[in-house]
């Protein structure tokens, strides 16, 4: 009787080694399927990263661009109206000149006539 009850247990213990592996073996393919799942999900998010950084990028070089378009406007402005007072600046400088030759012309008639 003992090597009967030997021999059902050994074969039970067959049995359960059996269902040990094959549960092992799908824990085993839950886990690849889990660890190639993971890699996806890595390389996905990797992927946005570097998309989320190229459009960042490309809005700084947009708004880099924007502003120095802005500056470049403000700067021919200012130059405009710095050539603007300047031809202001010689118009009045002529026409000073002008008064001052003619005062000078009539000082100068002046001092002929007596």
């Amino acid at each position: 009787m003992e090597q009967e009850e030997l021999i059902q247990e050994l074969e039970l213990n067959q049995i359960r080694q059996k269902a040990a592996k094959e549960t092992l073996e799908k824990e085993r393919e839950h886990l690849n399927h889990f660890e190639e799942g993971k890699k996806e999900y890595v390389w996905k998010m990797a992927q946005e990263l570097e998309q989320a950084e190229g459009d960042i990028f490309e809005g700084l070089l947009s708004h880099i661009r924007e502003e120095g378009g802005l500056c470049s406007r403000r700067l021919n402005r200012a130059v405009e109206d710095a050539r603007k007072f300047v031809q202001h600046a010689e118009q009045h400088l002529k026409e000073q000149q002008e008064k001052g030759d003619k005062l000078l012309d009539l000082f100068f008639e002046s001092m002929m006539e007596k």
